[in-house]
């Protein structure tokens, strides 16, 4: 049974976690409606933000500047 969750995971990982992820929208936009859906994965895309830039031992101020920074290697 082992070998079975091994081999579906390392040929479909993605699409189960992303097919989950779609279904938890899902319920979740008709359970409690749109807005409430779309505040909490705001919440969550900003908890992502500042989880990411803690585990790079940054400081939020400095990565937001870092993703706004103008890059001048275009011209």
């Amino acid at each position: 049974m082992n070998d079975f969750w091994h081999h579906l995971f390392s040929r479909h990982g993605f699409k189960l976690v992303c097919g989950l992820i779609g279904l938890l929208i899902g319920i979740l936009f008709v359970s409690i409606g749109f807005w409430r859906t779309l505040l909490i994965l705001t919440l969550l895309v900003v908890g992502l933000i500042i989880g990411y830039s803690l585990d790079r031992r940054q400081s939020f101020l400095a990565f937001i500047q870092q993703m706004f920074k103008k890059d001048d290697s275009d011209r």
